[in-house]
């Protein structure tokens, strides 16, 4: 069996910012030339590990990271890559990683066409820091390019885009989709003639119209988007509300909506003011009158909306409370008389969830299980204190932290043990700096690792006093005839979850918090 130091990793990488077409960097070239390496060199393959379409800007790869565990785990010995711009582009953390990380953990680095290796190179560390940095320039200057460019094909007008619902892309110019465009069309002429969004959105459900995002990927444009969990017939009132408002259809494009300070920075929404808008670039598929019309009605339905759902959750009293086991808000809805007066009103979830639960049954349930738990208290209140103190420690063990400690303890006298063997020359600086640097680290683990648990206690402490205000709160309510503001008092949030069973209620107290 070869040595630990003899298994060697390989590692491959490829992003769109290396060109599509350049085999000389494609992931089977890289493989072929480390390959070629460890049989020249008498050395074992252990693993190869892959990153096919990931920027060398950011190191938060799934092949890397797995590279590292495995490292970690001391699974191998060497490293090698077919070039220093395989590991990374960013110069201060290929930096690290070879001249600080790898050295400590004692692993071989070998970048093969810069002809570094770490075990018999004199670390050439001035050209690698330039070649490092003309690496990490090279990702910053395409991303000024590519910037660049679509800002001049903006200027004239051109698209750099694929395409937009209800529009195809011929020559960088946008031309009616012959299969979208029509169901743009009606669906502004059905909303223009008062039918409700979510009957719209039934209309197309039951013609069989694929969602927009179905539409684009069955055209192969859009294959990293999120497709519906409920099928390519699902339309979502959210995706008409997208057509409605979108002044595209008016034959106006739109540029710059979105931007970034710099490469690798989040995309921002810009400010309207800020977007680039040019009208009459394409055909239009509503009128200008009649999109400023579908505008003013939103408005309109927005403003009577906001009214009514101040009034229902003034009156129902559970505003932010009631959450899916997914952790999503539920909204609520009611359904009203002419005179605007509610008489039934549900809670709701249109996500993935697809959970519909009357806002009655939800006070039911939750009153009835306070009602259950005041009687408790009322019955024995230090045996509710005991069981919940229980239940709390079972999170976090005491003899943990001594355990921690105590090895801190023996790791200072490892410091001491260290430093003797170098003054007696039993080890080289080389070996001591080694050994140094992986008991520092350890500690730095260990020293973390006790704040976090210090930090535990102190919040295991503070929900034991939450406990005691509970029980305080309890007593103060007793009295109190509005059900409703028993469980505003009591309750901080409500979990509604769905099977064949029925609906299941999970109910988090203001101690549990």
């Amino acid at each position: 069996m070869a040595s630990k130091e003899n298994l060697v990793a390989i590692y491959c990488r490829l992003s769109s910012e290396d060109g599509m077409d350049n085999m000389s960097v494609s992931i089977e070239n890289q493989m072929n030339i480390c390959k070629q390496y460890i049989n020249e060199n008498g050395l074992t393959l252990y693993n190869i590990y892959i990153d096919d379409g990931y920027s060398g800007a950011n190191f938060d790869r799934p092949g890397f990271q797995n590279m590292i565990n495995d490292l970690e785990m001391k699974r191998f010995g060497c490293i090698i890559v077919k070039d220093l711009s395989r590991l990374g582009r960013n110069f201060l953390k290929v930096s690290y990683y070879i001249e600080d990380y790898f050295l400590a953990k004692r692993i071989r680095f070998i970048s093969i066409q810069d002809n570094y290796d770490s075990l018999t190179s004199d670390n050439e560390e001035l050209g690698i820091a330039i070649k490092n940095f003309l690496n990490g320039y090279y990702i910053k200057e395409c991303s000024k390019k590519m910037r660049a460019g679509h800002k001049n094909k903006a200027k004239k007008g051109t698209l750099s885009v694929r395409g937009h619902y209800g529009y195809l892309v011929e020559e960088g110019k946008y031309i009616p989709d012959p299969i979208t465009a029509p169901i743009v069309k009606d669906i502004f002429k059905r909303f223009l003639l008062g039918e409700r969004v979510v009957d719209i959105c039934n209309h197309l459900k039951e013609n069989k119209v694929l969602t927009p995002s179905y539409y684009l990927k069955s055209r192969c444009e859009n294959n990293n988007r999120k497709l519906t969990k409920n099928g390519m017939y699902d339309w979502q009132t959210h995706s008409i509300y997208v057509i409605l408002k979108d002044e595209q259809y008016t034959g106006t494009l739109i540029n710059f909506k979105y931007s970034t300070q710099k490469y690798g920075a989040k995309l921002d929404k810009k400010d309207k003011s800020k977007w680039q808008k040019k009208e009459g670039m394409h055909e239009a598929l509503v009128s200008y009158e009649d999109f400023e019309k579908v505008q003013l009605m939103l408005k309109t339905n927005s403003t009577r909306n906001r009214k009514r759902n101040h009034i229902d959750r003034e009156t129902l009293g559970l505003k932010r409370m009631v959450y899916t086991s997914t952790g999503k808000i539920m909204c609520f809805g009611g359904t009203f008389s002419k005179d605007g007066k509610l008489f039934k009103s549900t809670f709701y979830s249109n996500t993935y969830d697809r959970i519909y639960v009357k806002s009655r049954v939800v006070h039911e349930v939750v009153y009835k299980d306070i009602t259950k738990l005041i009687k408790m208290i009322n019955a024995d209140e230090d045996r509710f204190i005991e069981m919940i103190k229980k239940k709390q420690s079972k999170k976090f063990d005491e003899n943990e932290i001594y355990h921690v400690q105590k090895r801190i303890k023996e790791i200072d006298a490892e410091f001491q043990i260290l430093f003797e063997k170098l003054i007696a020359e039993e080890i080289d600086d080389i070996e001591y700096e080694l050994e140094n640097e992986i008991l520092n680290n350890e500690l730095r683990n260990l020293n973390a690792k006790v704040n976090d648990l210090v930090a535990k206690k102190k919040l295991l402490e503070n929900k034991l006093k939450k406990i005691y205000q509970f029980i305080e709160t309890v007593n103060q309510v007793k009295e109190e005839k509005d059900k409703l503001e028993i469980i505003r008092k009591l309750v901080s949030k409500i979990i509604v979850s769905k099977n064949d069973d029925g609906f299941h209620f999970k109910i988090i107290y203001n101690f549990e918090k």
